[in-house]
């Protein structure tokens, strides 16, 4: 959050990054949507539980899933 309050950034308009359920329990609350990362803490059954707007396989997949959130967010 800090990050993005610097930046003049609504939260709402950030992503959040992880790969446990505690780092998508921390993105909703701050209001950012939370990106599940595989191959971490945590398997897609849990980050999904947890309240992963989005799930990728490899760090290598996130532009893809951001750019997908920044449309549908524009929309």
């Amino acid at each position: 959050m800090t990050c993005a309050s610097r930046l003049g950034i609504a939260p709402r308009d950030t992503a959040y990054v992880g790969d446990s359920p505690l780092d998508m329990e921390a993105a909703h609350a701050a209001g950012m949507a939370a990106i599940g990362v595989l191959g971490g803490a945590g398997d897609a059954t849990l980050l999904s539980a947890a309240g992963a707007d989005r799930l990728v396989a490899s760090l290598g997949r996130l532009p893809d899933v951001v750019t997908i959130l920044h449309l549908t967010c524009r929309a």
